[in-house]
């Protein structure tokens, strides 16, 4: 799965195209390599482009760390290695153990493609709490920027889902980071007018009164995109934090 997408205001997330290739690689892990042939430095250009498809086509259940290992073993260059986006093979390891194999091999869990985000922002488009934990734990910057000065946290509040929020925030996100217009994860929350996301950077400290480019707090940034009961019940969480101090 390929998320590709642009922020369109007020209660628009993102557009989605998907320009992954359908190439099927099942059954063919005996004959991969086969006919590799390495220049004098080692590097393979033609070894690094057959993984990266072979990263983008396989479903979940198809990834064969037996075949990714083979493609580490034959010369491809993990952090030169990048499809038409600049993703590397971290950023397409859609399992903690094919991750471990690039990782165990020198993968860089903080290269960024050319969106500038790292391998755990497109973990994160996958849901995948267990490979998030495992980057993290490697050394991927929970804080780490993209094109857009945001974070993965942007992300995970951009999908709603309390799981991949919280893991970000427990491993020390900055629930107050903010983009190239000012605006914080809960600004975005707040145009998107959803309150589980909200509430929960709230609880973790995300300030109600952070002002984007246009000095507007989150609360207003609700009431700007019409979502009335969204700014209503960001008050009233508010309220309730402020009178458990």
């Amino acid at each position: 799965m390929e998320l590709r997408g642009i922020n369109l205001g007020c209660n628009n997330k993102l557009i989605h195209n998907n320009k992954s290739q359908n190439l099927n690689f099942k059954g063919n892990s005996e004959k991969i390599g086969d006919s590799v042939s390495f220049s004098s430095n080692g590097k393979n250009e033609k070894t690094n482009k057959e993984f990266i498809d072979y990263l983008k086509s396989a479903t979940y259940q198809e990834l064969d760390p037996k075949i990714v290992k083979k493609y580490v073993k034959n010369g491809t260059r993990v952090n030169e290695a990048k499809d038409e986006f600049g993703r590397t093979p971290i950023h397409l390891a859609r399992s903690k153990e094919v991750a471990k194999i690039l990782v165990d091999n020198n993968a860089d869990v903080n290269a960024k493609d050319d969106k500038g985000k790292n391998a755990l922002s497109n973990t994160i488009l996958w849901q995948n709490e267990e490979l998030m934990k495992f980057l993290i734990d490697n050394g991927a910057d929970v804080n780490s920027k993209d094109n857009n000065q945001e974070t993965p946290l942007f992300d995970a509040v951009r999908l709603g889902k309390r799981g991949l929020i919280e893991l970000l925030l427990q491993n020390g996100a900055d629930p107050n980071a903010k983009n190239k217009d000012e605006q914080t994860a809960l600004h975005k929350a707040a145009i998107w007018g959803d309150i589980e996301p909200a509430a929960i950077l709230m609880e973790n400290g995300a300030d109600i009164n952070a002002r984007d480019k246009n000095e507007k707090n989150p609360i207003q940034t609700a009431l700007k995109c019409d979502n009335l009961e969204m700014a209503k019940d960001m008050r009233m969480i508010h309220k309730l934090l402020n009178s458990l101090k």
